[in-house]
């Protein structure tokens, strides 16, 4: 019987809601928490980095008026933040079906979050 179960990989919501998280939807945003926003150095732009060959991606704060900055928005009343990133995930033909969470995100000194998209918790149910 235990053969044919398969085990949750996931866990409790809010449960490392002091760590670092950050999220990625179908929808092409990346979604994180008031932690990572301040690992990033609080900016109000990031710019993005792609490893095609590891997968990793890397987002580093930047002056919004830079050529290749996306904004950072807060969501209103919460204690997230968006980064509306399509021209980035369309480039690289990086696509989920599902959001999912990536795990461990490694932190630079100098204001740099990598998350590998081969590390991956898928944490939404999908189309219904």
């Amino acid at each position: 019987m235990i053969d044919q179960l398969k085990r949750f990989e996931g866990s409790a919501n809010g449960r490392y809601s002091d760590q670092v998280r950050i999220t990625l939807s179908p929808r092409k945003y990346f979604a994180m928490n008031g932690v990572a926003y301040k690992a990033l150095g609080s900016p109000a732009a990031v710019e993005f980095y792609f490893d095609e060959h590891s997968k990793k991606i890397g987002l580093r704060r930047c002056d919004p008026s830079k050529k290749f900055a996306f904004r950072v928005k807060q969501e209103k009343g919460k204690d997230h933040y968006l980064i509306y990133a399509g021209a980035f995930c369309t480039h690289f033909a990086i696509t989920t079906k599902r959001t999912v969470l990536f795990e461990s995100p490694e932190q630079k000194p100098d204001h740099m979050l990598i998350v590998d998209m081969s590390r991956t918790t898928r944490i939404s149910r999908g189309s219904r």
